[in-house]
């Protein structure tokens, strides 16, 4: 396992456009259209963020479980998109997810997409993404594994 700590400033009150407008991304998955996160009540703050490379296949719970054992949490979308803002270069060099934002899809409920924790039924997380150069934040499915080249934006507890 691999890991590189990076420092970002995340600013919770910021909403989800705005933050994504601020990465500048070719490409967004539609179901952020029209989404707004919560605003927290939180002041804009400083985060070391640790990207983590397991260098081999890994389901989530894996993921977390290790995470676990090293007394991290999973990066949240507002921090993986304030990684990106400040670090465009790396952001874009493989793909980077956090794990700290499931996404259940409009289709599955009434009222949207919904940001919960992990519960039965078909969860996505999101990723920063570089598509045949083109800068995407998608979706991808939370069950299943993760092929090794995949990095996990994660904070220390």
């Amino acid at each position: 396992m691999f890991n590189t700590t990076y420092t970002a400033a995340v600013n919770y009150k910021q909403s989800l456009a705005d933050m994504i407008a601020a990465v500048h991304c070719d490409w967004v998955d539609p179901f952020f259209d029209g989404y707004n996160l919560p605003i927290q009540d939180k002041d804009a703050t400083e985060v070391a963020i640790q990207l983590i490379h397991f260098n081999k296949d890994m389901s989530s719970k894996n993921i977390l479980d290790e995470f676990d054992k090293r007394s991290l949490r999973p990066a949240t979308l507002p921090e993986l998109l304030s990684f990106s803002v400040a670090y465009p270069g790396i952001a874009w060099q493989f793909p980077v997810v956090a794990l700290g934002s499931v996404v259940q899809h409009a289709h599955d409920i009434e009222d949207g997409l919904m940001f919960r924790p992990y519960e039965d039924g078909h969860l996505d997380v999101p990723r920063l993404w570089n598509d045949f150069g083109n800068r995407c934040l998608r979706l991808r499915c939370f069950e299943g594994d993760w092929y090794g080249y995949y990095r996990f934006a994660a904070i220390s507890k």
